[in-house]
Order: structure tokens, then C-alpha cells, then sequence
């Protein structure tokens, strides 16, 4: 198995082990935002958002069972699974930030920071779960906030420009974070895989100097 392979097999690891924790954490983080936005929103909103959600999330776990039945060792596989997992984490992310639009609680300041506290963390956490590969990690953040920053400007009132201001500026650390983690994270995997090649070759090194003396009249 070539590195670039070896790679992308461990980013999918990675992402396969974080998604259960974080779809259990994201529907209970849902569920939270239907209880209280109900009272604000249309219920019909409310309901249709949250059933998006938790659809989201079945299908991105159904993934996760069926890549686990049948493993992958070629690069074609192995890449084809990375893309539809990002799509899955791109389309949740889509999901997420459609809050910030038609959940949005206009003249509402306390529901609107309850809003923004649950999709702020909700975007830190999936940052951190998806930092092993870049486009998942920039692209959740981008998707599950940008709409919640256009609506607060286009509010127009100072306490929402600030708020939107807080919130751009809020993205573009969370960016820069998880551009750094995953160069660390990339750089540890790189590590590990020449590691392993390094043990491999003195292992065959060795076996390959036993045979000959044991061969050797």
C-alpha cells in the first residue's frame, strides 16, 4: 500500500472514529434548539429543520457501518469513501447553518445569543473532530456560520452589526485553528506511515540476513 493510500485510509479513521460522538452531541444539541427557538419560530420550521438533522445524521452513520463491513486497501477506493464523507460533512454543515437563516429570531436578543452560543460550539467542536482533513474542517465552519453572519448584518441594528462582526471574526480564528491542527495532525500521520515503512524494510533487512545464514554451508 503506497503512502498517499496509507494516508487517507488514517484520515478516514479518524473521521469514522468522531462521528458517532459528535451525531449523538449534534441531534441532543438540536433537540435543544427545538425546545427553546420554538417559542419565536414557526413550528413547522422547527420540526423540518430537525428532522433534516437527525436524516443527516443517520445517513453519514450509515456510512460509517457500511465503510467498517468492508474495508478498503486500494487508492481508488480509499479516496472515493473520503469524498463521499466529506460530502456527508459538508451537507450537515449546510444543514447547521441554514439556522442561522430560517431560525433566525429577529428583535429577540436572548434567543438570538442562545442561537449563536449552540452554532459557535457546535462549529468549534466539529473542527476539532474533523481537523484530520482540511476541506472537512473548513468547509463544516464556513457552511454552519456564514448564513448566521449574514443575517445578523443584514438586521442592520448596531447590536446585530457587532454581534455579526464578533461572529466574522470568531470564523476566521476558528479557520486559521483548524488549518493548524490538521498540519500537525498531517505531519504526525506522514511521521507514523514513514515509521512504519522504516520498520518494515529493517524487518525484511533482518529476515532476509537470517535466511542467508541459515542457508550458508
Amino acid at each position: 500500500m503506497d503512502q498517499k493510500t496509507s494516508q487517507e485510509r488514517l484520515q478516514m479513521q479518524h473521521l469514522i472514529h468522531a462521528t458517532a460522538t459528535s451525531k449523538i452531541v449534534g441531534t441532543l444539541l438540536a433537540a435543544v434548539i427545538v425546545y427553546k427557538l420554538q417559542e419565536v419560530i414557526a413550528t413547522f420550521a422547527v420540526i423540518a429543520w430537525f428532522l433534516l438533522i437527525v436524516f443527516t445524521a443517520l445517513v453519514q452513520v450509515a456510512l460509517v457501518i457500511a465503510f467498517r463491513r468492508t474495508p478498503a486497501e486500494d487508492y481508488s477506493t480509499t479516496h472515493s469513501r473520503l469524498v463521499q464523507f466529506r460530502l456527508g460533512i459538508l451537507f450537515s454543515g449546510l444543514v447547521w447553518g441554514s439556522a442561522g437563516l430560517i431560525l433566525f429570531p429577529t428583535n429577540d436578543p436572548p434567543h438570538l445569543m442562545f442561537l449563536i452560543l449552540v452554532l459557535a460550539g457546535i462549529t468549534s467542536g466539529a473542527m476539532i473532530s474533523y481537523a484530520v482533513d482540511l476541506v472537512s474542517s473548513l468547509g463544516f465552519s464556513i457552511l454552519a456560520l456564514s448564513p448566521l453572519v449574514v443575517s445578523l448584518f443584514l438586521s442592520a441594528d448596531s447590536l446585530s452589526i457587532a454581534m455579526g462582526a464578533a461572529a466574522t471574526m470568531y470564523l476566521g480564528f476558528i479557520l486559521m485553528s483548524a488549518r493548524n491542527m490538521n498540519r500537525h495532525l498531517i505531519e504526525n500521520i506522514t511521521m507514523r506511515l514513514d515509521a512504519t515503512e522504516r520498520e518494515e524494510t529493517v524487518r525484511a533487512s533482518e529476515e532476509r540476513y537470517r535466511l542467508l545464514l541459515t542457508h550458508t554451508p
